[in-house]
């Protein structure tokens, strides 16, 4: 990527979720920060989704709006004060030509506000035109980017052999976390537990696959058969866990939530997740219609969808996305 990036300034990042798009946005930040690529560059994270995308707003944008928004977003974490110095100095950088735009989550943007989107991108784009930008797309959807002037670059799937390499490393993890036992049997690992393995006869799995289903065999789970338990998997890694006081939440909520979400986004093709939509599906958990689930557990769950370590994530002040 650092070679395109090299003869390219405006790169166009695709892949399938968990292929590690995001992941690859990290390790070229912390290889800029870390002056370990010539001329390092100083990194500006935004995650798309989470940005304000008014579509009331009107069509003008200016530059300095289009930069302050994105400031905005690439700060949004962080404590006022820390924000506002960091804001600054970003901008300064941005404007000497000395930054890196990380754009992340185009194909979580819910389509309507895409366009919106890509104006705040062209803008941005004339405003620093020797800053490089990296925006990450599915393998659909991102034809307006490519018109805009993006070179699209494509993440090559994982082979057997990295896949393998994955288990190896798991497995040492494992090895260091117990006690040295006697030699073990055929078909156990030296722990006396089976050795991790991945199953991808049907089909190979994403990075973030693979690692939700070693790190639920560590668990003393069995390899996953196919890509639905793999996936199942993930969203058990990425739901907190339940509250003493969610005792009387219905077994498999966080999982029914889940399911019932992303079924109607597939159906309405949608990616935004309205929060009255999400507080209905979450009351309608109730094992009696008339009757939908107290406040106190819609709110409880909502809370585990939607907090610090949730499956879901807020698109401004519109929804959700999965995250």
């Amino acid at each position: 990527m650092e070679q395109v990036l090299s003869q390219v300034s405006r790169l166009l990042l695709l892949g399938e979720s968990g292929s590690g798009r995001t992941t690859a946005l990290m390790g070229l930040a912390l290889r800029h920060a870390g002056g370990e690529i010539e001329p390092a560059r100083t990194p500006a994270y935004a995650y798309l989704p989470a940005m304000e995308w008014d579509p009331a707003a009107p069509e003008a944008l200016d530059e300095k709006t289009a930069l302050s928004r994105l400031l905005s977003a690439a700060t949004l974490h962080l404590p006022r004060p820390l924000a506002a110095s960091l804001a600054r100095w970003l901008r300064q950088r941005l404007q000497q030509g000395e930054g890196l735009l990380l754009l992340d989550g185009w194909d979580e943007l819910p389509t309507d506000f895409r366009p919106l989107a890509l104006r705040w991108l062209q803008t941005l784009s004339e405003a620093l035109p020797e800053t490089p930008i990296v925006v990450t797309a599915g393998t659909t959807g991102y034809g307006s980017l490519v018109e805009a002037g993006f070179i699209p670059l494509e993440l090559a799937p994982w082979t057997q052999e990295q896949l393998a390499a994955l288990t190896v490393r798991w497995s040492a993890l494992r090895s260091e976390a117990s006690e040295p036992s006697a030699p073990s049997e055929v078909g156990q690992a030296s722990d006396g537990l089976p050795p991790l393995r991945l199953d991808y006869r049907l089909r190979l799995p994403t990075p973030l696959e693979a690692t939700a289903d070693l790190a639920a065999q560590l668990q003393g789970e069995p390899p996953a058969r196919h890509r639905g338990e793999r996936l199942a998997r993930l969203a058990a890694l990425l739901t907190p866990p339940a509250d003493e006081e969610d005792d009387r939440l219905p077994p498999q909520a966080i999982e029914e939530v889940l399911g019932r979400l992303a079924l109607a986004r597939y159906r309405d093709g949608d990616r935004l997740i309205p929060t009255a939509s999400l507080k209905e599906t979450i009351a309608g958990l109730s094992p009696d219609p008339e009757e939908p689930l107290p406040a106190r557990q819609v709110n409880a769950l909502l809370n585990r969808l939607t907090g610090e370590g949730g499956p879901l994530r807020a698109v401004g002040n519109r929804g959700y996305a999965f995250a």
